[in-house]
């Protein structure tokens, strides 16, 4: 039995279909990548303007506690006085209230330009004497 000898045009032809047929695979992959990187990204917000889903600025009220104890009693008596105002004011909706060793926080989502204001008075008349900031 002998073989014929292929014929190095058809094998050429044959190589060169395979080799566009991977690069139409890379072609598709590297696009489905480039596209799911992009679907992941998401807007930042400007500096000092966290954009909220209501689309509110949202500030956090972090609260300095003496040592390093966790909150209780009059501390979160204060800082549940502190979001009840907040809100029953009309000047934001309070989206978290968290505390830890040291620390309490209020997250809140500011309503209108006078929001920030509001919020700083509600903060001196209720909690004289405490250490806190404002974090945007």
């Amino acid at each position: 039995m002998t073989r014929a000898l292929p014929n190095n045009h058809n094998e050429r032809k044959v190589l060169t279909e395979r080799y566009s047929m991977k690069r139409s695979v890379i072609f598709v992959l590297m696009q489905s990548l480039v596209l799911l990187s992009l679907s992941c990204t998401r807007d930042l917000p400007e500096a000092g303007e966290e954009k909220g889903a209501a689309g509110g600025r949202e500030i956090r009220i972090v609260f300095s506690l003496p040592g390093d104890d966790f909150a209780e009693g009059e501390d979160l008596e204060m800082r549940d006085a502190v979001a009840a105002a907040v809100t029953a004011g009309g000047h934001g909706e309070v989206t978290a209230m968290e505390s830890g060793m040291g620390f309490m926080e209020i997250t809140v989502r500011l309503k209108g330009e006078g929001g920030i204001g509001a919020v700083k008075k509600i903060l001196f008349d209720l909690s004289p004497g405490v250490r806190y900031r404002i974090e945007r």
